[in-house]
């Protein structure tokens, strides 16, 4: 999100994080981008997470454990 202080150059730098986080995203399955979304966008904590899934605590640790693994293989390709 753009702020009002932002220069052109760091608006456009943000942008540019923003579509290549997305894009490596997308190579994430449903359950492991909603775990990171839930984790890092709102701040869920995983045993909240896991509740409402209906999964483990544990479980949801290993997803969101293989997606950040996932996200830096498409972050550094």
């Amino acid at each position: 999100l753009q702020k009002d202080t932002e220069s052109p150059e760091g608006a456009l730098l943000t942008k540019e994080k923003q579509t290549i986080c997305s894009a490596a995203c997308s190579a994430l399955d449903a359950l492991e981008r909603e775990i990171i979304e839930r984790s890092y966008v709102q701040d869920e904590p995983l045993v909240d997470i896991a509740r409402s899934l209906g999964y483990s605590r544990c479980h949801v640790s290993r997803v969101k454990r293989r997606a950040l693994e996932r996200l830096r293989e498409e972050l550094v390709n």
